[in-house]
């Protein structure tokens, strides 16, 4: 944290503005608008105005008007008129939904960062971004005729894994239940807990870590599960799970800690859904349920995407269950009753469609969050010290709805830095679950372990690991998630061995590269059609017939970007955008030709590439290709109306980084690395290869320069791997 925001502070004091600027750290000349609202915060869209930043215009007025003249009077401003200019093209910035940021009036940033107004960004656009603040600030916001907005350090995320550490570290730090959690018999606060001690990882004496971690939690016992379990399981997914993830799953309910490998495209998140429904179901079935003990699970991830993906997954689960009427108030249908899943966290980092099961809009749904909500609407607007009373009172009540909402939940789903809420303090989970537990570095997969009695990791070393920005914190160990030094001390993964999402032909080097052979396929060839418009290799003889794989050797060198801090690659970025351009060419739609099937809009594609210069690049020449213009709008005419279904339609260009735990039908990959030296830099990292090709599902193109490619181990035995094919 001291290193990032030393960082944070020289750009802010140091660099020239024009490299700020250049870097996307920070957007200059912007003018916000009332959006709407989020529960209890305001949203603004801030956007660049047409006009000459400063002027008097109102972004969308015409030239001439009065308007364009004369600055209206503060009477006459209705701040919160929802207006839905568009503004021009933003320049290129770092600014993405969920960060943290800053917006000040003027261009110069305040040097004691007090006249800054705090927001978290909600939505990213081409043409504006949407942040939302608290209430009593937007009026500041509003009324500046023009802004700037940086991206801000985030020092929760260090307090919450700092107190978790010293929870972890010391003797009764975290909960010990000596027997089941309803009889309120702990273990002596000078004990170690049966998961702090696995989690610590040294076993005493002669023992084994696998020893300790095998320990049953309280209702884990033979006796205990052999006389629920089984009838708790057959109230969820369980029989559809194949027999790896079926077994993890059990073997789980009967330990104090549990770590699972699920490489890519295996339904490690899946199979995490099914485990997190069991002991809901198992702790039902036993009894332990109410307003008395409080929520079951605390699912967590190290990313809001992941930790959105298992709330989607288990309210779409339970939800696609109802069939016919409701029987009673618990809503019970073909013998599964729903589940109570809370979503904690700012509503700005939530996915729209997943906001109204957020802790703030259920809360809003009891009645004295009823209440409270009249009370902030009665305050809309109003922002004299009248109007923010009535906002702290409205406060209060909602804390109060809010902690009513939690005691009743089964599961509470959150990010690992957000399972370190203070609304939490006070509740014991059963289990605590953490995805993504190989790239969330240790004391941040800590922070929901110190709540629980018992927890599953779930994640794969193979993959990206905890990114660490400080080299001497690294150094320190602080590089090596809490998965793989369990792993590195014996501790032996239950591995998911059965992957979902590839053509069996991009599935078999990764399983053999990484897994050691042991990831089979489940899709056929037949299941995933290489994309239509590309020339693919094909073979009269084998298994698969055509393969929708390529690489393509570019003719083009490496070059630093401006800032000297990046790298890019020209000719690989056009020839990207120029594949691209084919599968979206390709026709007809829908259909079936050769045993090939087209891209149904740039949505289906990915384009990966490990610099943020050649990022850059790759946006900036898809903006101003012919294809985007013809794919921006829906075949009607318009555009998408709600956020997820804008980005199903829209080309996704990122990072490595940015497409861990995703996949498309198609991906195209550039290296960017092509120089006489054959220096690779961090493309040579094995994890990195791993997660970029095993992305796709239908079709992968990987744009490269051999002889750079071949000075790595890894890399060579993939060109040599691809040639044969």
């Amino acid at each position: 944290l001291e290193e990032e925001m030393a960082r944070a502070k020289e750009r802010l004091e140091t660099w020239p503005v024009d490299r700020i600027r250049q870097e996307g750290y920070a957007l200059f000349g912007l003018r916000a608008m009332h959006e709407g609202t989020l529960q209890k915060d305001a949203v603004v869209r801030v956007l660049v105005p047409r006009h000459p930043a400063g002027s008097n215009a109102a972004p969308d007025a015409p030239a001439g008007s009065s308007s364009a003249t004369a600055p209206p009077t503060p009477a006459s401003v209705d701040r919160t008129r929802r207006t839905l200019a568009m503004g021009a093209e933003l320049p290129f910035h770092r600014f993405a939904q969920g960060d943290m940021v800053t917006l000040v009036e003027g261009d110069d940033w305040d040097g004691n960062g007090k006249g800054g107004v705090q927001g978290v960004v909600v939505e990213r656009a081409m043409h504006f971004l949407k942040v939302a603040v608290d209430e009593d600030d937007e009026a500041a916001l509003l009324d500046a005729r023009k802004l700037r907005m940086d991206l801000s350090a985030n020092t929760i995320t260090h307090d919450r894994a700092l107190a978790a550490l010293i929870a972890f570290s010391e003797p009764g730090g975290m909960p010990g239940v000596a027997s089941a959690p309803s009889s309120g018999k702990r273990l002596s606060s000078t004990a170690y807990a049966p998961l702090q001690r696995a989690l610590i990882g040294i076993p005493d004496g002669n023992g084994t870590l696998e020893a300790i971690a095998c320990v049953p939690p309280p209702w884990g016992g033979k006796d205990a599960l052999a006389r629920t379990l089984a009838s708790a399981l057959k109230r969820t997914d369980h029989a559809r799970l194949n027999p790896s993830q079926a077994a993890a799953v059990k073997r789980a309910f009967g330990r104090t800690l549990s770590v699972w490998q699920g490489p890519p495209g295996t339904g490690k998140t899946r199979t995490l859904m099914s485990f997190i429904e069991g002991a809901v179901e198992l702790a039902r079935a036993q009894g332990v349920t109410g307003k008395k003990t409080g929520p079951i699970v605390l699912a967590c991830a190290a990313s809001n995407v992941a930790v959105d993906n298992i709330l989607d997954g288990l309210v779409r689960e339970r939800e696609g269950l109802v069939d016919g009427p409701v029987d009673g108030p618990a809503g019970r249908t073909k013998g599964r009753e729903r589940l109570k899943v809370v979503r904690l966290g700012s509503p700005a980092k939530v996915q729209p469609w997943l906001e109204s099961h957020t802790l703030g809009a259920l809360a809003a749904q009891t009645p004295i969050g009823k209440k409270a909500a009249s009370l902030r609407e009665q305050a809309r607007g109003d922002y004299s010290p009248r109007g923010a009373a009535a906002r702290r009172q409205a406060a209060g009540m909602e804390r109060v709805a809010a902690e009513q909402v939690l005691r009743e939940a089964d599961v509470v789903c959150c990010t690992c830095v957000g399972a370190g809420d203070e609304l939490l303090e006070g509740f014991t989970f059963r289990v605590a679950c953490v995805d993504e537990a190989t790239q969330a570095p240790e004391p941040v997969a800590l922070v929901p372990l110190a709540k629980a009695v018992s927890g599953v990791l779930v994640g794969d070393q193979m993959q990206l690991p905890p990114t660490v920005t400080s080299r001497k914190a690294e150094s320190c160990g602080l590089g090596v998630s809490l998965f793989e030094r369990l792993e590195r001390l014996g501790l032996k993964p239950d591995l998911l061995d059965r992957q979902y999402r590839m053509h069996p032909a991009l599935a078999e080097w990764p399983s053999k590269a990484f897994y050691g052979g042991r990831v089979s396929s489940n899709p056929t060839p037949a299941d995933r059609p290489p994309a239509l418009g590309l020339p693919w290799p094909s073979k009269t003889t084998g298994q698969y017939g055509r393969i929708p794989m390529a690489f393509v050797e570019i003719d083009g060198r490496e070059q630093r970007a401006p800032d000297g801090l990046s790298v890019l690659n020209e000719a690989e970025a056009r020839a990207a955008v120029a594949v691209v351009e084919t599968l979206l060419a390709a026709s007809p739609r829908d259909t079936l030709v050769d045993g090939m099937l087209s891209v149904r809009s740039p949505g289906d594609i990915g384009v990966i590439a490990p610099y943020a210069a050649q990022v850059r690049r790759l946006r900036e020449l898809w903006a101003s290709s012919p294809a985007f213009v013809t794919n921006a709008s829906l075949p009607g005419g318009g555009v998408e109306p709600d956020a997820e279904a804008r980005a199903e339609r829209e080309l996704e260009v990122h990072s490595v980084d940015g497409f861990q735990g995703r996949e498309k039908e198609v991906i195209v990959l550039c290296t960017v690395r092509a120089n006489s030296g054959g220096s690779l830099g961090f493309v040579a990292d094995d994890r990195r290869l791993n997660v970029a090709v095993t992305r796709a599902k239908r079709g992968l193109v990987v744009l490269g320069n051999r002889a750079t490619l071949s000075s790595d181990k890894t890399w060579r035995e993939w060109i040599r791997w691809v040639d044969k094919r």
